[in-house]
This record gives structure tokens, sequence and C-alpha cells, in this order.
């Protein structure tokens, strides 16, 4: 009895100290067009508000639309995409291709997406440059 108590005290001794191994810093969403998305865990607040999950921590407030939301899960590595938000009023949005010949300047993100081609380009509004993917 002894023995078997002892066992099953190390195999639980083992299991404790490989989980203690991950540290997970970033809660990734998944979109329901299949971009991810991560926000720091560092004082993570999530709260659900009109149809919205919102998360607040020391960077700011992010919105995820409840219905757009496909996963959730605990990730050691942030994906670096942030939400270019549509209908910015800071001034036009510039696109650019990856090699960074200027594509054009458009009045807001919904008519740049919609002019554009599928791909990979990098959209400049005000002092924030993003890089999105249009499928």
């Amino acid at each position: 009895m002894k023995k078997i108590f002892l066992i099953i005290t190390a195999v639980v001794c083992s299991m404790t100290v490989a989980a203690d191994g991950f540290e997970y810093n970033y809660l990734a969403f998944t979109r329901s067009n299949g971009v991810d998305q991560t926000v720091s865990v560092g004082d993570l607040k999530i709260v659900f508000q009109e149809g919205q999950l919102v998360c607040t921590n020391a960077d700011g407030n992010t919105s995820f639309p409840l219905s757009d939301l496909t996963k959730m899960y605990f990730t050691d590595e942030p994906t670096g995409i942030d939400e270019v938000t549509a209908g910015n009023s800071r001034s036009t949005v510039e696109v650019f291709s990856l090699s960074g010949i200027a594509l054009g300047s458009f009045a807001d993100i919904d008519s740049a997406k919609s002019r554009l081609k599928a791909g990979v380009y990098v959209i400049k509004q005000g002092n924030k440059t993003t890089k999105i993917a249009i499928k």
C-alpha cells in the first residue's frame, strides 16, 4: 500500500512540474474569418456587454462581437495582428503593397477592401500602420 501511494505521489508531482513549465502570456481569439488576435493576460479583465466580449488590460480595451468569435485559447506568442476598424474619421486610409508601392488612398477601410484584389496589404491610417489580408 505504501509503495502504491509513493508511486501515485511521484506521478502527481511530475505532472505538477510539467504544468508549471508552461507560461501563457496571451489570450488568443479566433474570429469566423480565421484570423487570430491576441491580448496580454497581465491584469486582464473580461466583460460581456451588449453582444460584445470586452477585454481590458494595461494596453487598453479590445472588443470582439460574440457572434464573430469561434474559439479562444491561451498561448505564449502574440499574433501581432491589431484590429483595423472601419469608418475611422482620423484620416484617409493609404494602401501599400508588401514591397512598399503605394496603391492608393481611400476614404475608409471598407472602401479600400471593396476595391482591392485578394492579397496581403499594408494599411496606413494616421500614424498607425497595419498589415491586412483580403480573401
